[in-house]
């Protein structure tokens, strides 16, 4: 991944530069200590990375869209060329009448998925059965439907393939229930799972929904996947906080402070800006009071340009009428 994002970013553009770099950092110390030749290395790494199609060929060192899209999003160039692959796929029968399938997209597979996952058979039944209608269909278009279910809940024998993804898709009923704003202890006990590995799931969908939305940026190919992601990862990131979204849109709070405003019984934009700057610093000590004001001024001006906003929006449908 260092030699990739080295290229990419045009830091060495030739073998001469790469290995100048490469000298210098810890990785090339180690190999030394191990008495390893270092040009050797850095010739075979950039053997695989050309035979993997993440650089260019030719004597100039340049990252081809596959490479680029490998570096910004952060993915394992050994898994660039399967999940490009896996994401083209997906796109023949991509169902987005819910957003069922966009989160088995994201849910973790393969090493990145919880260790020690439960799967009890009559439970996985009656969670796929709870399914709604658009979302057994977008079920369905990944392979997974009642006969299969029905199978895995009878006890009888599956192909590897096909237990992956079930366990897969239980992560997906996970999330699932996440995004329609079940708490992470609800999920926790409808599944049977620890809490931790509850927000730890969320928590690892959410940064993998925002590294594709990068890894996407970069393929053309894949342009459905570039409109529908960032928006969908945001929102992602808050499903498990969604009463906190309002107060996420004042400017100077984050997520930490808009729960203290929360706990405080301060659940909208408008309850922040018609509290006094002094309560507001005893209800959320210890910050100071010029932080508590900057939090009220922040609150009124935001409810003053959703006023104008939507007095403008009054204006044109009254003029409309005339």
């Amino acid at each position: 991944m260092l030699l990739l994002s080295v290229i990419g970013l045009g830091v060495a553009s030739t073998e001469a530069a790469a290995a100048e770099v490469l000298d210098s950092s810890l990785l090339a110390l180690q190999l030394r200590q191990e008495g390893t030749d270092v040009r050797q290395v850095l010739a075979e790494s950039l053997g695989r990375l050309r035979a993997l199609g993440l650089l260019k060929g030719g004597s100039v060192l340049e990252t081809s869209s596959l490479g680029r899209a490998a570096f910004k999003g952060c993915v394992d160039p050994a898994r660039a060329q399967h999940l490009h692959a896996e994401l083209w796929s997906s796109l023949e029968a991509l169902s987005l009448r819910c957003h069922l399938h966009l989160l088995h997209v994201v849910a973790p597979r393969g090493t990145g998925a919880p260790p020690q996952l439960r799967i009890e058979p009559s439970q996985y039944y009656r969670h796929y059965m709870e399914l709604g209608t658009e979302e057994q269909r977008a079920a369905q278009s990944l392979g997974i439907d009642e006969a299969l279910v029905t199978r895995m809940a009878g006890g009888r024998a599956l192909k590897a393939e096909e237990r992956s993804l079930l366990e897969r898709f239980q992560l997906t009923l996970q999330l699932n229930d996440l995004w329609h704003q079940r708490s992470v202890w609800d999920v926790a006990a409808k599944f049977g799972q620890p809490r931790g590995q509850v927000q730890a799931l969320l928590a690892s969908a959410a940064a993998f929904a925002s590294a594709l939305a990068h890894f996407c940026q970069e393929l053309p190919e894949l342009w459905a996947y570039r409109a529908l992601l960032p928006d969908f990862a945001e929102r992602l990131s808050h499903c498990a906080s969604m009463e906190l979204l309002p107060l996420l849109e004042l400017p100077c709070v984050r997520k930490g402070r808009a729960r203290q405003l929360h706990q405080a019984g301060l659940r909208s934009v408008r309850d922040v800006a018609c509290t006094d700057p002094r309560d507001l610093m005893h209800l959320l000590a210890p910050i100071p009071f010029r932080v508590s004001q900057q939090v009220v001024s922040a609150a009124k001006l935001l409810l003053l340009k959703k006023a104008e906003d939507l007095q403008e929006e009054a204006e044109e449908v009254l003029v409309g009428m005339v």
